[in-house]
């Protein structure tokens, strides 16, 4: 409902967080926000629902310190946890002009990109003015995955939580903005928006961050890599001063957000979903 609080229920392979809101009329104000290190036992190719077990400790303290309210929770799955993908609006439209559902248009596209059977996803599609313009972001999550979220979190009192991914809420944070490269980072996995003249996200990529990686630098290369021309970087979820010490000289980076008011526990720049908080501020 309007004006009630709700809760994001945030969790990555080292990483707790929670934020409580409300929805305004000018749109999502954030209340309460904190976060924990959590020691996770999980290995690289370890389940999420392992990685959600080692984090309910972290997750229930969190609930109970910021009084979270029960009935009307989401949970915010980490980078890596879903499979992205731009599809181009002209594309689907073209295709439903042959009585093809939209749905199937989707789920024909990503189909091959996916690890697994696309019958053990469930496809999520969604526009906004922070994608762009006649693009649409489709994302693919294993159907066990959301369960075991829902279960979990169930289990620690919030009721029939909602499941969303942080890309979404980092993407619906970010302006449009022309000729860049968008690098968000998570704990295990980052990434990479391409976006063209019109600030449209022309294609996304997503790479796992491996032990013993220069996530820093490998990570920038592939930035700048994904695009022919060379474009500015937007950085989110990673220091920028550490991202800028380990890039090639060339490369122009800069933070989604600078702004002091946003130093602190809740920057957007620590946790890129708590970007859809601040969309009027990112630069």
């Amino acid at each position: 409902m309007w004006f009630s609080e709700k809760a994001l229920v945030f969790v990555d392979t080292r990483s707790a967080a929670l934020a409580v809101y409300r929805q305004t009329l000018s749109g999502p104000r954030l209340e309460r926000f904190a976060s924990e290190r959590f020691e996770s036992h999980a290995g690289q190719s370890a389940l999420f629902s392992d990685v959600l077990a080692d984090s309910r400790e972290s997750v229930a303290r969190l609930i109970r310190d910021l009084k979270a309210p029960p009935s009307d929770a989401t949970v915010v799955l980490p980078l890596g946890a879903a499979f992205p993908s731009i599809i181009d609006r002209p594309s689907i439209d073209k295709a439903k002009t042959s009585e093809v559902d939209e749905a199937d248009v989707v789920r024909f596209r990503l189909s091959p990109l996916l690890p697994f059977p696309i019958a053990q996803a469930e496809v999520r599609t969604e526009t906004s003015a922070s994608i762009g313009r006649d693009v649409v972001l489709a994302q693919a999550v294993l159907k066990s995955l959301i369960a075991d979220s829902e279960r979990v979190m169930g289990s620690l009192g919030l009721s029939r939580p909602r499941v969303t991914t942080a890309l979404s809420a980092a993407l619906r944070g970010l302006p449009a903005r022309a000729g860049t490269v968008d690098l968000v980072f998570g704990d295990s996995a980052c990434a990479i928006a391409v976006r063209d003249l019109r600030g449209s996200v022309e294609a996304i990529h997503l790479r796992l961050l491996l032990p013993g990686d220069d996530r820093a630098r490998r990570s920038v290369d592939e930035a700048q890599r994904a695009t022919a021309e060379p474009r500015e970087i937007r950085a989110l979820g990673e220091s920028v001063e550490t991202l800028r010490l380990r890039a090639s000289p060339d490369a122009v980076i800069h933070p989604a957000f600078d702004l002091p008011e946003l130093k602190g526990s809740a920057d957007p720049q620590q946790f890129p979903f708590l970007s859809v908080f601040h969309e009027r501020q990112g630069r």
